[in-house]
């Protein structure tokens, strides 16, 4: 068993950024800037246990909150003498809670020659974020993932079968913090595109994924 507590407190943090050029037809540039301060804390517990010969389980568990405390960047398309509340809000991409389950079983008795079978099931869950840094602060749905692996290896040969996502689970790892959507100099309705296209882009997790892998060392 291991377990950690932690308290860390970042100073001129750096996020993507928008730039604006006004009155004219340049559009909006991206860059990294430091744009303020904020603390994250929480704690972390690892457990691994064997209970058989052959059989390995794993848990993984993470509280992280964050916080602001100064934010001195520009969101665009917002007033600059109303600038939205970003002071006391979490960062953006860091979910409050995750979890991992892991469980491995290695038939300890040779199949054939020196080849072992092996099963394994990966689980693992996230909560809900914050996308990006922008006006709307949009949240961005947790998920859950499981894979799944069946094989046989030895010192020189490795066959399995595997299946990653297997409920082809739809969610985002992260979010691009500058969507031109939610950052536009123009009123939104003049953009022409629907109201549902007004939020973070997120980049898409890995959709389900079933396959063989093979390798023999000579």
């Amino acid at each position: 068993v291991n377990a950690t507590a932690f308290f860390t407190k970042i100073e001129d943090f750096q996020l993507p950024v928008e730039v604006i050029f006004p009155g004219t037809l340049i559009p909006p540039r991206s860059l990294v800037d430091n744009v303020g301060d904020g603390t994250s804390y929480g704690a972390e517990l690892n457990v691994t246990a064997v209970p058989l010969t052959g059989l390995t389980l794993q848990a993984y568990a993470g509280v992280n909150f964050t916080e602001i405390s100064d934010f001195n960047g520009m969101l665009v398309g917002t007033d600059p003498n109303n600038p939205p509340a970003i002071e006391g809000k979490a960062f953006p991409n860091a979910p409050e809670f995750t979890l991992a389950l892991s469980g491995e079983y290695e038939d300890p008795r040779p199949l054939w020659g020196k080849l072992r079978g092996y099963v394994r099931a990966d689980y693992r869950l996230s909560s809900d974020f914050l996308g990006g840094i922008t006006a709307t602060r949009a949240r961005l749905d947790g998920f859950q993932t499981v894979d799944l692996r069946l094989g046989l290896r030895s010192d020189r040969v490795f066959f399995e079968i595997f299946g990653e996502n297997i409920f082809n689970e739809r969610y985002a790892t992260t979010s691009n913090s500058t969507n031109p959507l939610t950052t536009s100099i123009f009123p939104f309705s003049a953009t022409g595109l629907p109201q549902a296209a007004l939020g973070p882009v997120g980049v898409p997790g890995p959709p389900r994924r079933i396959g063989i892998r093979a390798k023999i060392e000579f």
